[in-house]
């Protein structure tokens, strides 16, 4: 059985001086524990103030074991899973909660993750990465987790049950996806960096992107084909010997038709210059050809999986990402 206690400590947010960071508001957050023999799931509320009635707005971040606060010293501590949005709008109409990635700490120095913020098991391997996180990287684990804190909080005073809203991006998506077909109490799902395919599937997709564009010669292309063949073959072989091919067995895309027969509300951001995106302009097809209506696709043109422009050089815009305004268009489409 499981039981609930409100957490220790709340995290300030300063302002952080950064490249690939947008500034948020000053905004504290109230962190959660749900603790069973097994796991302990650790997720936060934007805000300290729970008296207000909202509903709950989910954001299921990507696949990296990326903590959801890293303490950069004297620059402050900074929200990793949300400190591209804009809080203030978001948090004006819904409860903001996020959860952190299964077995790795919700808050950490800045000495305790690599260069692209992933938590580290040994600071002196910047690749190394736990064996539990490992372990717990699979589809199911995380839709799991998700429901138990969406069943917590909905017994919860100050969470109004009439909408319920769960967006996520990259792999996050994957999970939103799975969740809005398997959750009837999700009123809302927004999919950023989706693709309904499995990884393999993907990179199959895009080596053959990568061909037609004149970017690979045929050897090469013939030659990363019959990578990923062989690849699937290993991934299928494996008897759970090999516990980095957890989430790519796990991770096979809940593919396009399950997806159109989602009764859920489903949004769509797609960023043109997302490696895989042409897959997503596949998902309007299937809708039509199986009646589904209640969807959005919204493109981004000049985007990347991050939303953040692509220059005519090929270089990403660090400096001015459009999470914000993808994201605000999103919580404006959850309203109507």
């Amino acid at each position: 059985m499981l039981k609930s206690s409100l957490i220790l400590f709340l995290v300030a947010i300063i302002h952080f001086q950064g490249t690939t960071q947008q500034a948020v508001p000053g905004i504290d957050f109230t962190q959660f524990s749900l603790k069973s023999k097994h796991d302990t799931i650790d997720f936060v509320v934007a805000g300290t103030d729970l008296t207000i009635k909202k509903p709950v707005f989910l954001f299921v971040q990507g696949s990296l074991p990326i903590p959801l606060f890293v303490n950069f010293g004297e620059q402050g501590v900074y929200p990793m899973a949300l400190g591209n949005f804009d809080l203030k709008t978001m948090h004006s109409h819904y409860h903001i909660v996020t959860i952190s990635m299964p077995k790795i700490p919700v808050l950490v120095s800045s000495n305790q993750v690599n260069e692209r913020y992933m938590y580290m098991a040994d600071t002196t391997n910047p690749n190394s990465v736990p064996d539990a996180y490992l372990k717990a990287d699979y589809l199911e684990n995380y839709v799991n987790r998700a429901n138990k804190v969406l069943a917590f909080l909905k017994k919860q005073k100050w969470v109004d049950n009439s909408r319920l809203v769960a967006a996520g991006h990259s792999q996050g998506s994957r999970i939103v996806a799975e969740l809005a077909a398997t959750n009837p109490q999700i009123t809302h799902a927004g999919l950023f960096g989706f693709s309904p395919l499995g990884r393999v599937h993907e990179q199959v997709w895009l080596n053959y992107k990568e061909f037609i564009m004149g970017h690979l010669t045929w050897e090469e292309y013939e030659a990363k084909q019959n990578q990923q063949t062989e690849f699937q073959k290993q991934i299928t072989a494996d008897k759970g010997e090999d516990i980095g091919f957890i989430p790519w067995k796990s991770f096979t895309g809940i593919g396009f038709e399950r997806l159109a027969r989602v009764k859920t509300p489903i949004y769509i951001a797609l960023a043109t210059e997302d490696k895989c995106a042409f897959l997503s302009e596949l998902i309007p097809i299937y809708f039509i050809q199986f009646g589904k209506t209640n969807y959005e696709l919204k493109r981004y043109n000049g985007l990347e999986h991050n939303y953040f422009p692509v220059l005519t050089d090929g270089k990403v815009d660090y400096e001015n990402g459009k999470w914000a305004e993808v994201m605000n268009a999103f919580v404006e489409w959850s309203l109507k």
